[in-house]
């Protein structure tokens, strides 16, 4: 009885292993089995990828390949742009107010490869959805503070993408609110030298880089991005605004628009968004010092970064391809700086596993920029805006983040992982 129970099993894994080299080297088509999600082949002028469907691994209906040109990689950047000695910048922490981590990527002089579009369903649904609302009358009133030492066509460029992204942020506003947008150069900094939201150490370190590398155009440095209780002169701490949102971003003076990628172009906005959460977190009265582990809590990275990364680019840019072109850059920058832990997402449970990570507060990953910007496709595209909006509302300081999601979504958050995994996974290894 032993041997044949054996037997049987053994025969049946070697008729499993068959069917699935069978399915391997049967060339795609739209519909058929297939045998490993997010797994992509090339057929007759068609790409075609692994996706669950009704709970089976089928071939999708395949998108046509144009014929472009190779793709080259991106130079490794020389030495005086990235010396081996000097630490990539961390995400900013300061005392009295808090800023949250800032979006920015290693600087890089080299220009950046061209990106090749390649359009996802759940991410097209999402950004319709979001820029249904693209022509609603704006709540926010924006008070631009431009750098004299950038090109008019950088300030133009910028004001378009943030303007267009304050009409949609305005729809978790009830009431009107005026917030301060900078833009400026490591030229610039004098008007700021008495203001004490502009005296960060890692500011300091992207000045110095952009004042000494002459050849850096494509980067940027977001900051400020935070709701302040008030902003002072450092000559007299009474001298103070009140409550004052403040959004902007640190640009090398010979930037231009053209010059940006799509990931730069999108960072001022990123860093408003940030005013719109903190609005909710701390409350109409202002920022206090709150522990990171608390923000955490009330809203864990992928929410806070990935929802910016999100919002600025679907809510900022006109098309779906302008805003495909940023979700590229983004995964770029995450390929370069996170590579292991993106290449190891081979199955749907390490995507889950990685969401859980960084929901607990685990920083050796700073993967919840891209890891949160496919997780709010998922959520968007498959809840609507308005239940985001209304979780964006009640997150607080005062609540776990997890007990809000719950409430007013019906699933916990560790559901909402397993069901997207299946998608995410597709979405994140198809830009590897």
């Amino acid at each position: 009885m032993k041997l044949t129970k054996t037997l049987v099993v053994l025969f049946g894994l070697l008729v499993t292993t068959n069917l699935s080299s069978a399915i391997s080297a049967t060339p795609p088509k739209a519909g058929a089995r297939c045998a490993e999600a997010g797994k992509v082949q090339v057929s007759k002028g068609k790409k075609f990828t692994c996706i669950v469907k009704s709970k089976k691994l089928v071939w999708s209906a395949g998108v046509t390949v144009k014929a472009t040109a190779p793709v080259l990689p991106k130079p490794t950047p020389i030495a005086s742009a990235m010396p081996s000695q000097t630490p990539s910048p961390s995400p900013s922490q300061t005392p009295t107010p808090q800023v949250s981590p800032s979006l920015s990527p290693t600087p890089n002089s080299s220009p950046s490869p061209k990106v090749v579009v390649d359009f996802n369903p759940l991410a097209l649904k999402a950004f319709e959805e979001v820029n249904k609302f693209s022509e609603s009358p704006s709540k926010i009133r924006l008070k631009f503070e431009y750098g004299e030492n950038l090109s008019s066509d950088l300030h133009m460029g910028l004001t378009k993408y943030t303007s267009k992204a304050a009409a949609i942020y305005s729809r978790f506003l009830s009431t009107p609110k005026e917030i301060t947008i900078h833009i400026y150069s490591e030229k610039d900094m004098e008007k700021y030298r008495d203001n004490s939201v502009f005296q960060l150490d890692e500011l300091k370190f992207w000045l110095d880089w952009y004042t000494k590398d002459l050849s850096i155009s494509d980067s940027a440095y977001g900051h400020p991005g935070h709701n302040y209780r008030s902003v002072c002169k450092i000559s007299k701490p009474t001298d103070c605004t009140g409550v004052s949102g403040e959004a902007g971003a640190l640009y090398p003076s010979r930037a231009t628009f053209n010059s940006l990628n799509y990931l730069n172009r999108s960072v001022v906005p990123h860093e408003m968004f940030h005013v719109i959460q903190d609005y909710f977190l701390y409350g109409s009265g202002g920022s206090f010092y709150l522990p990171q582990e608390d923000q955490d809590l009330s809203m864990p990275p992928t929410f806070r970064e990935g929802g910016a990364v999100f919002f600025a680019l679907a809510g900022g840019f006109e098309s779906i391809e302008e805003y495909e072109k940023g979700i590229t850059e983004v995964m770029n920058w995450m390929k370069k700086d996170f590579s292991a832990e993106l290449k190891g997402l081979r199955t749907a449970n390490d995507v889950v596993n990685l969401f859980l990570r960084l929901e607990r507060l685990d920083r050796k990953s700073r993967t919840e920029y891209i890891m949160g910007a496919a997780l709010h496709e998922w959520l968007i595209a498959n809840y609507g805006l308005e239940k985001y909006i209304v979780l964006t509302q009640q997150h607080s300081y005062q609540k776990k983040f997890s007990e809000n999601f719950a409430s007013i979504y019906g699933v916990t958050l560790t559901e909402i992982y397993k069901l997207a995994a299946p998608e995410i996974l597709i979405r994140i290894t198809s830009k590897l």
